[in-house]
């Protein structure tokens, strides 16, 4: 009877006839995970091989991030490009400032590399709330910001 392996994992021999585990999510490469499966070790390489983003070979950004999200507006979004030229410096410039901002104060990580299903409203009001001497700034932000995450 063939063992069980956690779902999207596959067993793999290499020509020596060592077994390999790989995780595989659909339409992207797999990745290795050492050790005996569902043995705490594996478990956490599932894990962190299922939440990793995985960085786009083109520029370098992880895919299915803020900022991977703002750079396709940029270079793909017709509603952008259709903008006057002026307009489109100023969103860029406003979605171009949140990418080097922490996601927490004293935090190494930055909101550039946060996956887009942590963009929650509460994280727009992180943004938001960090530009609150400048209204229109602040306001500018939640408005962009808003239009992504809402698919408008």
């Amino acid at each position: 009877m063939p063992r069980r392996l956690p779902p999207g994992c596959v067993e793999d021999k290499d020509r020596h006839g060592n077994v390999r585990y790989y995780y595989r999510p659909i339409g992207l490469p797999k990745t290795r995970l050492r050790g005996t499966p569902f043995t705490p070790e594996f478990m956490v390489q599932l894990e962190a091989a299922k939440g990793a983003p995985r960085p786009s070979e083109r520029h370098g950004i992880a895919t299915g991030t803020w900022r991977w999200l703002c750079i396709r507006y940029f270079a793909e979004c017709t509603d952008y490009k259709l903008l006057d030229a002026r307009t489109q410096y100023v969103r860029r410039n406003i979605l171009e400032a949140t990418f080097d901002e922490p996601i927490a104060p004293g935090s190494e990580k930055c909101f550039r590399d946060m996956p887009l299903r942590l963009m929650t409203p509460d994280a727009v009001e992180v943004l938001r709330d960090r530009k609150i001497k400048t209204p229109e700034a602040a306001n500018g932000r939640v408005k962009l910001c808003g239009k992504f995450l809402n698919g408008a």
